[in-house]
């Protein structure tokens, strides 16, 4: 499809359900899938964005976990996690 619309909603309510079923692994594989054919995709919850943003990081994954980070807090004005997203951003580019 040239459109990836389709394709990113599916991928948000697959990354909802991999991440609640524990299953992080193919969470991060679906969002690394996803980042190649559209950048600026992201899971649905600035929750699950930021534990993909983590699993990144932990795997060795710097360029996900930054695209996770990248914009989190204009994406998602006034959420409670938008501190700990910038520490972890800002932790990233220390490295």
């Amino acid at each position: 499809w040239t459109d990836p619309r389709f394709a990113n909603r599916v991928a948000t309510t697959l990354v909802t359900a991999l991440l609640d079923a524990r299953r992080t692994g193919a969470a991060l594989d679906v969002v690394r899938g996803r980042l190649r054919s559209t950048p600026g995709f992201r899971p649905a919850a600035p929750a699950e964005t930021l534990r993909i943003a983590e699993l990144a990081r932990a795997a060795g994954d710097r360029a996900t976990a930054r695209a996770m980070l990248d914009g989190f807090a204009e994406r998602y004005p006034g959420d409670p996690s938008t501190a700990v997203a910038a520490r972890l951003a800002a932790e990233l580019e220390r490295r």
